[in-house]
């Protein structure tokens, strides 16, 4: 708990609360079956509990810079629900082909406390993504 400079009578409370989800898609997977799944557990009730902090994040083998019927169907999807991809750039880059094919997905009203950097370290064959989650400090009544 720490107390406010501004407001010293006031305490807030860290809120923690982040529905995290890591996901891995196998580049062999089929499209159809994946948006299937992926619609389930966008509508879950685990995720409609936590209406704003949620993150998705992964491997979904699924490149959104390339204009596809898949990719289309992806993208409409996160736009139902409120989702968007907080990465804009390639993730996975060779020298035959530049592919984002790695995501990093919140609610369209958490988009403001997140700020994505890309490493450039080669660890693997995808670029390292460092997310910083700005989370809301909560009031707390005494």
């Amino acid at each position: 708990i720490t107390q406010s400079e501004s407001q010293p009578n006031t305490w807030f409370r860290k809120n923690l609360s982040l529905f995290l989800i890591a996901i891995y898609i196998h580049p062999k997977s089929n499209d159809l079956d994946f948006l299937h799944l992926f619609v389930e557990l966008l509508s879950s009730k685990n995720l409609s509990i936590n209406t704003n902090n949620v993150l998705l994040i992964g491997d979904f083998n699924l490149d959104t810079l390339s204009k596809t019927k898949t990719t289309n169907s992806y993208s409409s999807i996160l736009n139902r629900h409120k989702f968007t991809n907080l990465i804009k750039t390639a993730t996975r880059i060779t020298p035959a082909s530049q592919t984002l094919i790695d995501h990093a997905l919140v609610k369209s009203a958490f988009t403001k406390q997140c700020v994505i950097e890309k490493n450039y370290l080669e660890i693997t064959d995808h670029q390292p993504i460092i997310i910083f989650l700005k989370i809301p400090l909560k009031a707390q009544s005494n």
